[in-house]
């Protein structure tokens, strides 16, 4: 049975790993061929082959070469023309996946048997809801519900409702919560939680803002999305997944975070304040991201 072909626009493309994996299947890309056929009129004929694939720092990636034979001066005269073939970033995502899935090599994963065949180190294709790290959407809805409360008790000073006092404390309060935001994300990356389509399982991703298509996080939290990546590690029903593993606050101690916690939840007269969840539960898998597309 043939695979049906696949054409899916990517939101978040990690291009070194793409480049990685279609130059170890084509063997680093050495299998290019050029071919100029003599006119009838020449006694010599001409056959080169070989060539490095050049590679574009933009959108398009040179792939091989087309030797298509275009009879310019009438029927036999030996006049070829020839055609450069390009890929874009998009179209090699597309060659790589139906390549991967005409050998078989990609799992799916939607209930107890495909859980069960599932194992680290393989290729693995989800669809699901994309959730972002819940203790940083909670600390960073904080941020943005004080950055509007001090507007607002700014612009009202003038009325004698609100006292300097009390904006000046939540100025310092909102710096707090800016510092333990970025502790919880780095710079250059952000977890999320894939709610995996009409199943119990979860997976989890760090994606690099540098392949991130859309960088005014519009179009991936809360979205559903196809996702295309390794399995690093199965988390089981009884397990755990440290949100604050690998960010600056996971170094800090049990006793310290839960103080901050409940520091914050006595915000609560100010601003309601989201639920703070430090872990999650299994049953999921821990997936190194290529690619995320629709």
């Amino acid at each position: 049975m043939v695979s049906k072909k696949e054409f899916n626009i990517p939101i978040y493309l990690d291009i070194d790993l793409l480049l990685d994996l279609m130059a170890s299947i084509d063997d680093g890309f050495t299998n290019v061929e050029k071919i100029t056929t003599h006119d009838k009129q020449s006694e010599n004929s001409e056959v080169s082959k070989g060539g490095n694939v050049g590679f574009s720092l933009g959108s398009f990636f040179k792939f091989g070469f087309d030797a298509s034979k275009n009879d310019l001066k009438g029927k036999n005269s030996g006049i070829n023309s020839e055609m450069e073939k390009y890929h874009t970033y998009g179209s090699m995502m597309n060659k790589l996946i139906n390549k991967l899935q005409k050998m078989e090599l990609i799992k799916h994963l939607n209930d107890d048997t495909t859980w069960n065949n599932i194992e680290e180190s393989d290729f693995i294709q989800i669809q699901g809801k994309f959730i972002p790290n819940s203790i940083s959407k909670s600390f960073k809805q904080v941020n943005n519900s004080l950055d509007l409360i001090i507007s607002i008790s700014s612009i009202n000073l003038g009325d004698g409702n609100y006292d300097p006092n009390q904006v000046d404390e939540l100025k310092s309060l909102n710096k707090m919560v800016e510092k333990i935001y970025e502790g919880l994300e780095k710079g250059d990356s952000q977890k999320y939680i894939v709610e995996i389509k009409n199943s119990k399982y979860k997976a989890f991703v760090n994606l690099f803002n540098e392949f991130i298509r859309d960088n005014a996080g519009i179009e991936l939290p809360s979205g559903v999305f196809k996702l295309f990546g390794k399995v690093i590690k199965k988390v089981d029903e009884n397990e755990e997944l440290d949100l604050l593993e690998e960010t600056a606050i996971g170094g800090l101690s049990d006793e310290f975070i839960e103080i901050l916690t409940t520091a914050l939840k006595e915000m609560d007269s100010t601003i309601k304040m989201p639920d703070i969840e430090t872990s999650t539960k299994g049953p999921g898998v821990q997936i190194v991201p290529i690619a995320i597309f629709v």
